[in-house]
């Protein structure tokens, strides 16, 4: 079996666990939605997308690992999932879109990986959960009320050029009035300015700059593989064209060398 079809399983409220063959490579529109009484879900590597409102109203669904393998997250695929309390998306995903993860109530944390440049509107809205938000520099836009919610105190924005969005002046605003008059914006180095200057996140009330970490080279907030994979990329340029910031351990080149400075990193 290749594909899951749409609305195969849906309102099989009894369903309780369902593990999908590596074989798989897309899970149809409302696939699994309104499967009240599934708690887990094993979705393979070989999934590329997920249709629209896959797992929307999973209710009982409390973790969600979405692999590198899958591309495309389609329209409030969780929707309404109200016992998810973490989600895991893989790098392979470029676009989360309109309403993916809304009233997910019980989501506390989320981390958007690098490889996401779009973020639709109401992606995250009304997860009342939801106190801290990560946001990678790979970002290049951000929907209506994508973040509309009332209990987020921390969001953390790496994206270095910062552009417009949605402010508190009005309805259709990223984020909720309580984010923008109460919660902590930080910051990359050197862009307090920047985002004190543009239309949507002047409107916070406090922004602070994020200390500065040498060794997140794709600033999404972590040391990891995607880090190394910088380095891999500067090795290939002509040395003449290097960015000799990436020479971590200053032999004045950048090779294996600073790559294994990244590994033992990882490590602590």
């Amino acid at each position: 079996m290749t594909s899951i079809g749409d609305g195969a399983f849906e309102e099989c409220s009894a369903l309780t666990s369902v593990t999908i063959g590596n074989s798989v490579t897309s899970i149809g529109n409302y696939a699994f939605s309104g499967c009240s009484g599934l708690t887990s879900v094993t979705i393979p590597n070989s999934v590329m997308t997920i249709g629209g409102g896959a797992f929307k109203g999973c209710s009982s669904l409390t973790s969600v690992t979405i692999p590198n393998s899958v591309t495309s997250i389609g329209v409030q695929a969780f929707k309404d999932c109200t016992g998810l309390t973490s989600v895991t998306i893989g790098n392979g995903v470029t676009n989360i879109g309109e309403g993916v993860f809304n009233a997910c109530s019980s989501l506390t944390s989320i981390t958007i990986p690098n490889s996401v440049t779009t973020i639709g509107d109401y992606a995250f809205s009304s997860c009342s959960g939801l106190t801290s938000v990560t946001i990678p520099n790979s970002v290049t836009s951000i929907g209506i009320k994508a973040f509309y919610c009332e209990n987020l105190s921390t969001v953390t924005s790496y994206i270095e050029t910062p552009f417009a969005i949605n402010g508190k002046s009005l309805i259709s605003r990223v984020f909720h009035l309580n984010t923008f008059n109460s919660a902590t914006l930080y910051v990359p180095v050197g862009t307090i300015e920047k985002y004190k200057a543009t239309e949507g996140w002047k409107d916070f009330v406090f922004i602070e700059e994020l200390p500065d970490n040498p060794y997140d080279l794709n600033h999404d907030g972590k040391i990891s593989t995607a880090d190394i994979q910088v380095l891999i990329n500067e090795m290939k340029k002509d040395e003449s064209e290097q960015n000799m910031k990436y020479d971590l351990n200053g032999d004045g080149k950048i090779s294996t060398a600073d790559i294994q400075v990244i590994i033992n990193e990882m490590k602590k």
